[in-house]
Order: structure tokens, then C-alpha cells, then sequence
């Protein structure tokens, strides 16, 4: 096996310190019921009020990312992740409070470096001193697919030779909930991966501990031509009606799941921590086939 795109690591992080594995456990209303206590343990009180909980969940899921690498050279690492809502918990309060009472001296001077989509990214190269390529993606529940995608393209290419990628997600505030009317559907949660390229054989892979391969990763907006490379696969997991029972592959439950259109960037992360909890250890292949808004996502995966 040459040239050979592989999971090593996992880290998650959720809105309390029982590190449950169902993200549908953490539906919260009120985002005052954040449980901070695990991140501030890390990081501390001082440093984690000045950045809102999305950048936070990043920084310290990324240490244990980080520990796990080999050979570490922080010019060449990257960090590509994707983020839809994550940084708003922070400045929405104190935007609506400055539109109803004109006062500026409401707004907490660090708003201008905690509240934008590439916060978390920037906070994570910061603590660490990474200075290779990094990108956020913000595109709906494709967000952290699209951010696999590239940084997937990115280690191929040689652009970098590792990457932090993943999803990270904070949308717990009064007026995302507004927007959805509707109540416990949101979820906050960091899920992160470590990317690497590795040119050896299978036997190698297995001693170098890695998890899963991805053999590859197809974005469009045609569902005809992903389908078509649909091949050499022994499970599907799509959540695309059309093309259910249409294929010679074994189907993925996607009901066990627990996986919706709430968890936005956490969507694909979660999918392929779901079927690396249920394959992990027999070598199977796995293709995913997931959507957003007419954009297409299909993934081949092998779970070692």
C-alpha cells in the first residue's frame, strides 16, 4: 500500500465532563447549562473566558490529538476544520444588549478575536505555534466533510504532512434557537481527527496504529456520478433515499445512529466515529453517502 491517507487519532470533546459517547445526550436548551468545569481544568478560567466554548472544546481536544503524533513539524502541520455556528454563544448576548440599551460599553473588547468562524482555528495554531496550511469551512452539515476533503487533498499533494481536522460546533444561543423553533435539537460538541500520510504496507499501518484509511473522498452535486463510484464496498451508510437497497452493499443502520441535521458540522465527524465504534478491529470497508442542500458527500473508508 503506497501513499495511504489515515485516521491515527481521535479526541472528543462534549458540553460536560462525562465524555459520554452519544452527542444526543447533550440536547441543551440554555447554553448557561454548559458544563465548563472540564475545559477550565485545562486551560484555566482566566484564558477560557476571553474565547468562546467552540475554540475552547478545539484547543484542548487538539492536545490530545497533538500528543499522539510522530516526528511533529509544526511548519508542515495543518489545521482544517469545519465550523457553522461555533462563536456566537459569545457575542450574541452582548449584541443584543448593545442594540436595546446603545450602550458600547457592553461589548467585552475580546468579542473582535472570539466570535468570527476561523476562531478556533487561529486560538489552536496560536497555543501550539502550528504554522502550516489551515482552513475553516463553513458550509451547513458538509462543513467538516468538505474540511476531510481538503486536508485529505492537501497531505496528498505534500502541501502539508499532517493535519488536526474535524468539527466543532456552539450553537446554543437564544436566537439560533429562535431560528429553529423548536426545542433540544441543537448540540455542542468538538469531534477531532488526526490526518497523515503514510507510504508503507498494510502490515505497517497496523503497527503504526492507525484506525482508519480513507481511500477516498468525492464532493459534487451530481448523485449519479458519486453512485458510480460506489464499488469494492462491503457496507453503505447513506442517509439519501435514493439510492436505498439500490446497491449490492450490506446497509449501515443509520436509526442506531443517532445522527441529524442538528449536529450541522458535527454531522460527518459523528458518522465516522459512529462506524469506527462498530467496525474498529476487522477491516472493513465502509462507504458513506451523505447530503446537504443538494451537495453530495461520498466517503470510502476502511476501518482497520
Amino acid at each position: 500500500m503506497n501513499d495511504s491517507i489515515v485516521i491515527t487519532a481521535i479526541s472528543q470533546i462534549y458540553p460536560d465532563d462525562n465524555q459520554n459517547n452519544n452527542l444526543m445526550d447533550y440536547y441543551l436548551k440554555d447554553s448557561t447549562t454548559y458544563n465548563m468545569q472540564a475545559l477550565e481544568k485545562v486551560l484555566g478560567k482566566r484564558f477560557v473566558k476571553k474565547r468562546d466554548k467552540s475554540t475552547n472544546s478545539v484547543i484542548v481536544a487538539a492536545g490530545e490529538i497533538i500528543s499522539k503524533f510522530e516526528d511533529i513539524d509544526l511548519k508542515n502541520m495543518g489545521i482544517i476544520l469545519g465550523n457553522t455556528l461555533g462563536g456566537w454563544s459569545y457575542v450574541e448576548e452582548q449584541l443584543a444588549t448593545l442594540y436595546l440599551k446603545k450602550d458600547m460599553t457592553v461589548i467585552n473588547p475580546y468579542v473582535a478575536t472570539a466570535w468570527f468562524p476561523t476562531a478556533s482555528q487561529g486560538e489552536l495554531s496560536i497555543f501550539n505555534g502550528i504554522l502550516g496550511y489551515s482552513k475553516t469551512f463553513c458550509g451547513g452539515e458538509l462543513s467538516s466533510g468538505f474540511a476531510l476533503k481538503h486536508a485529505y487533498d492537501s497531505i496528498m499533494s505534500g502541501k502539508i504532512t499532517k493535519a488536526i481536522v474535524g468539527g466543532v460546533e456552539a450553537p446554543n444561543t437564544q436566537l439560533i434557537h429562535n431560528i429553529f423553533a423548536e426545542e433540544h435539537d441543537l448540540v455542542d460538541g468538538c469531534i477531532l481527527f488526526s490526518l497523515e500520510k503514510i507510504t508503507t504496507r498494510t502490515e505497517d499501518i497496523k503497527l503504526r496504529r492507525a484506525l482508519i484509511e480513507i481511500e477516498e473522498i468525492v464532493v459534487g452535486r451530481s448523485l449519479e456520478k458519486l453512485i458510480n463510484k460506489i464499488s469494492n464496498t462491503t457496507y453503505l451508510y447513506t442517509d439519501v433515499v435514493s439510492v436505498t437497497n439500490k446497491l449490492e452493499a450490506k446497509e449501515v443502520s443509520i436509526e442506531t445512529f443517532q445522527v441529524n441535521n442538528k449536529l450541522f458540522s458535527l454531522k460527518v465527524p459523528k458518522i465516522i466515529l459512529n462506524l469506527y465504534d462498530k467496525f474498529k478491529n476487522k477491516s472493513q470497508k465502509v462507504t458513506v453517502l451523505t447530503q446537504d442542500d443538494g451537495q453530495y458527500l461520498l466517503m470510502n473508508l476502511k476501518i482497520l
